[in-house]
């Protein structure tokens, strides 16, 4: 059997760069530039929510200037009622099965309410988010206006201000 003697050449060279500007590369693009910084752009958010089907003993609960929170957690303010809340009768769709008709009685004590509240609202990948909580159009929330709690309020509308 022969020694050889090992020598180091210009290509072993070229392929330990490469490897390293490799390694290099993988690390800055996993490791080092995180791009999952949030977001921190802040809008004035309105959003629109509607009550159904609440007790009558709610008509005159909620005011203008209320501060809003999340029944899960009343030590934050998501917002303020922006405007008098508006009324109405609640209304059922029914079926009189002796005309064949459709017929729209009201539901006797019972109210619709929509309420209207403002915002500060942080913009991230997801959405606007208001002390980690997302309102959607068409998802129902469980808030407190002051001091009523109401379990179900559905999103009807949002509106970014700014």
């Amino acid at each position: 059997m022969t020694d050889r003697k090992f020598r180091f050449n210009v290509i072993d060279a070229l392929i330990i760069i490469v490897l390293i500007v490799a390694i290099a590369i993988l690390a800055y693009v996993f490791v080092i530039s995180d791009d999952t910084e949030p977001i921190t752009d802040t809008h004035t958010v309105e959003y629109v929510m509607i009550g159904t089907s609440l007790n009558d003993t709610f008509r005159d609960a909620i005011h203008e200037g209320d501060q809003v929170f999340s029944t899960k957690d009343r030590s934050k303010v998501l917002g303020v009622v922006c405007a008098e809340p508006e009324v109405s009768v609640n209304v059922k769709e029914a079926f009189d099965y002796n005309t064949g008709e459709e017929v729209y009685p009201e539901g006797e004590g019972l109210i619709d309410v929509i309420i209207t509240f403002r915002a500060e609202a942080n913009k991230d990948a997801w959405g606007y988010n208001i002390c980690d909580n997302y309102f959607l159009v068409n998802g129902s929330y469980s808030l407190s206006f002051g001091d009523v709690a109401i379990p179900a309020v559905d999103c009807v509308e949002v509106t970014v201000l700014d």
